[in-house]
């Protein structure tokens, strides 16, 4: 079911794009620009440079992540979390709380593997975290272009090849009176911290990590 909502999360984000309804910040043509001319990897996140290592293919578009291309689509991103979290200490990195195998129950919580979370992740639910990541709305109100509930992604690049991060590399975000629709930046979100499975009412696995935010950091503001 988690496999389903990012599915159907990042068609709306598509949808969103199609319509011609995205945002533009104060920025934003000056680095559209850039990324039209090479000189930006579309989805590298603006706090730091680009990777070097992030590189094209002989056709002009960005190489597929199997062994024989030898690039990773997300090596930019976790260099970036490996930055930030050197700067940042008290910084929650997806490296922390995705750094294991979970296998999604299928159908319903009967055929959950328990204790899959190891014990050093579960002791962070009801903490009050700060994450970075990029946001992948699930309510997108396009009239307003507010989101109330969204995942927070490790990689960006992960959504515009077509390859869903694993369950353990989002984080779902829910802002009471709804934030900001931000696409294609890192964003810095704030709140408390859940973790375990969480079920809909037919029994499907809705999501692992959670997050109640309180804040939400807005590069063009900056």
């Amino acid at each position: 079911m988690v496999r389903s909502r990012l599915n159907a999360a990042v068609f709306v984000l598509l949808a969103f794009f199609a319509c011609g309804c995205r945002p533009a910040g104060p920025t934003e043509t000056a680095v559209a620009s850039a990324v039209l001319e090479g000189a930006v990897p579309q989805g590298a996140p603006l706090y730091s440079p680009p990777s070097d290592e992030m590189r094209s293919d002989g056709a002009g578009g960005l190489s597929d992540t199997d062994d024989s291309a030898g690039f990773d689509p997300t090596a930019a991103d976790r260099e970036r979390e490996e930055r930030s979290a050197a700067e940042n200490p008290d910084l929650l990195t997806f490296k922390r709380i995705a750094d294991f195998k979970y296998i999604e129950p299928i159908g319903n919580p009967e055929s959950l593997i328990k204790n899959q979370i190891p014990a050093d992740v579960v002791a962070l639910h009801g903490e009050h975290v700060t994450m970075e990541g990029y946001m992948i709305p699930i309510d997108l109100d396009a009239d307003t272009n507010r989101v109330k509930t969204f995942f927070l992604a490790r990689s960006h690049l992960g959504c515009c090849f077509g390859q869903l991060p694993a369950v353990n590399e989002v984080v779902e975000v829910r802002f009471e009176n709804g934030v900001k629709y931000l696409p294609e930046i890192l964003l810095r979100v704030e709140g408390k911290f859940e973790v375990g499975e969480e079920f809909d009412e037919y029994g499907y696995l809705m999501s692992i990590f959670r997050m109640q935010g309180t804040k939400l950091e807005d590069p063009w503001d900056k």
